[in-house]
């Protein structure tokens, strides 16, 4: 828990890999403001409002909340919180989502249904819950997904089977989990690109 506690931290302080440079503005094809010669600052304002009443919603239910540059959310961490199924509504709600913590939080299988529709999630940290081999089936649609933290779960290889359609996983924990030498050995047949920390 505290190895994946301070990769969390790391993470937050140096952002994911893979973001671009630059604004939305300057990278999108379609930027009204250049089509219509208005100034990218006014009309970057005028798109970017933090989402401050999702933000206050999270932190009143225990989360740390980072933003990200856009005025949208970057990360939210739960960890050890006691969960309502609100606040899993809330989180699934945040489409520009790339970090995610829940680890030591009492979720259910059927919450990962919306977690799996957060598309641009990179980071998901799952460790110390009651996540199954049900669970998994959900995150399979992840396709950004580059580490995923599942130490201290209930998954077995057969669990860990869903999951090779993860082609973008760089880092898997499977510490304490039911997860074995054959099982690991087909995963990195599948994902060879991914390190698997135990």
């Amino acid at each position: 828990m505290k190895r994946i506690s301070t990769f969390l931290l790391a993470m937050l302080l140096i952002g994911c890999q893979g973001e671009q440079n630059g604004s939305p503005e300057a990278i999108s094809d379609n930027n009204p403001a250049a089509e219509t010669g208005e100034d990218s600052l006014s009309f970057s304002s005028q798109k970017n409002e933090p989402d401050t009443t999702t933000q206050s919603a999270l932190e009143g239910m225990g989360a740390v909340v980072v933003p990200n540059p856009n005025g949208g959310i970057k990360s939210v961490i739960f960890e050890g919180s006691n969960l309502n199924e609100g606040a899993i509504t809330l989180v699934t709600q945040i489409p520009e989502l790339e970090i995610l913590s829940l680890s030591g939080v009492s979720i259910k299988d059927s919450d990962l249904d919306g977690i799996g529709k957060l598309k641009n999630l990179k980071v998901l940290l799952l460790g110390s819950t009651p996540v199954t081999d049900a669970g998994l089936i959900h995150l399979v649609s992840l396709s950004e997904l580059e580490r995923l933290g599942l130490g201290d779960t209930q998954i077995t290889d057969a669990g860990l089977k869903q999951l090779q359609s993860l082609k973008s996983l760089k880092m898997l924990f499977l510490g304490k989990t039911g997860v074995t030498d054959k099982g690991i050995a087909a995963f990195r047949e599948a994902v060879p690109d991914c390190q698997i920390e135990r």
